[in-house]
């Protein structure tokens, strides 16, 4: 019997006795259409006639939810109505309880061979939040085996920061992300966030908590291996900014400490551009950080001095140094408008008036040290000519004006 269904399945799908007496269809037409999709019934074209028949009818069947495998593997694994019509199946014929382990075989298979197949990762997504919180270290368990190939996979990054933002104890007022990075609050996928067997309280938040614990060690494992990995950087910004407080500890501290990271791989690999960009993108990113933070926090001026003073010719550095000193430019031009807005014949009046002057000449000096560092940004990296021409053009004319 197994073998002769076997023997049914090679034949087209007009032959199979499963669609017997079933009339194919082909793809309805559509207003307006900008292309024509062609059909070649000799690569498949007989599989998505007998597929537009069974959505004609809204069959949800299991003849249908192998015909939706089919297309998938052996034809066109990138077609979004074809996954959309197999989750429908799989919701109809059982739900996860009855068809969880073929679908992540599903998809455990395209992605060997499309590990960048954008409906693959939707499907992955809902099938990760219809199973629940104790799916989450499967998920992290397959998305870094995707990594592994191709560590800067944007989609496998981007399904790791779904399935935390799932996990209960995630922060407050963070949503579940569904298929497409749509909130998951309604729909198959949504009603899964919940999970089966998610389990609450302690238990729950403790899940979470190591969950997020593990994954700043996987990206600093990541960034071991490879300085340069930007989307290691980019997701310990993400890690900081959405883990709970039992993870990474209270925002101050733990920016402090990520600082204090980025410090010390920049001295490691000076020329690594993500690193530096990791670092501006963490001043004044926590709460209760001071404004302007690039220039009130003394760690970047002294990271860039102490850099540039073994590596002048680092453009990174350069490009931070220029940034900070215009920003210690705005804090001191901020300072002499303070100062010199309230005037008045007193000896007090008369103080604040010479310091503001005193703040107004400091500022012109750290524009005049921001341009020297441009020029020098610009001589060592020529090929942002024209961003850094802009940006020298603009400190001279500030300069010219006194703001």
């Amino acid at each position: 019997m197994a073998a002769a269904q076997h023997d049914d399945d090679c034949l087209p799908v007009g032959e199979r006795s499963a669609w017997a007496g079933v009339a194919p269809r082909p793809l309805p037409p559509t207003p307006q259409q900008v292309v024509f999709i062609e059909r070649d019934p000799l690569l498949g074209g007989d599989l998505m006639d007998y597929f537009w028949a069974a959505v004609a009818e809204g069959e949800l069947s299991e003849r249908v939810l192998a015909l939706t495998g089919e297309i998938i593997t052996d034809l066109n694994s990138s077609n979004y109505t074809v996954w959309e019509w197999r989750w429908r199946c799989v919701q109809a014929l059982g739900g996860m309880a009855v068809h969880a382990a073929a679908e992540q075989a599903l998809t455990r298979s395209v992605a060997t061979a499309n590990p960048k197949n954008y409906q693959l990762w939707n499907y992955r997504r809902r099938l990760s939040l219809a199973l629940g919180p104790p799916q989450a270290e499967e998920e992290m368990a397959f998305s870094a085996a995707c990594l592994q190939h191709d560590a800067k996979n944007y989609h496998a990054w981007a399904h790791r920061q779904a399935v935390l933002l799932a996990l209960p104890g995630a922060p407050a007022g963070a949503p579940a992300v569904g298929e497409g990075g749509a909130a998951a609050g309604t729909g198959a996928a949504g009603a899964g966030s919940a999970g089966e067997g998610g389990g609450g309280g302690a238990a729950a938040a403790e899940r979470a908590r190591s969950l997020w614990v593990a994954e700043l060690a996987y990206t600093d494992r990541l960034l071991r291996q490879d300085v340069r990995n930007n989307s290691a950087w980019s997701q310990r910004l993400f890690v900081l900014h959405n883990a709970p407080v039992a993870a990474v500890g209270p925002p101050s501290e733990a920016y402090d400490r990520e600082v204090d990271f980025t410090a010390r791989t920049l001295r490691l690999a000076p020329h690594n551009e993500s690193g530096w960009e990791a670092l501006r993108a963490l001043m004044g990113a926590h709460p209760g950080a001071p404004r302007r933070a690039l220039a009130a926090d003394p760690r970047p001026l002294g990271l860039c001095r102490e850099v540039l003073a073994g590596t002048p010719g680092c453009a990174p550095a350069l490009s931070l140094l220029g940034d900070v000193l215009l920003e210690a430019a705005a804090l001191l031009r901020d300072a002499a408008r303070l100062l010199g807005s309230d005037g008045g014949p007193t000896a007090a009046a008369t103080g604040r008036a010479l310091d503001a002057k005193a703040a107004q000449v400091a500022a012109a000096a750290a524009q005049r040290l921001a341009r020297e560092a441009l020029e020098r940004q610009l001589a060592a990296d020529p090929m942002k000519r024209p961003f850094l021409g802009a940006e020298l053009a603009a400190v001279d004319a500030a300069l010219a004006a006194g703001t």
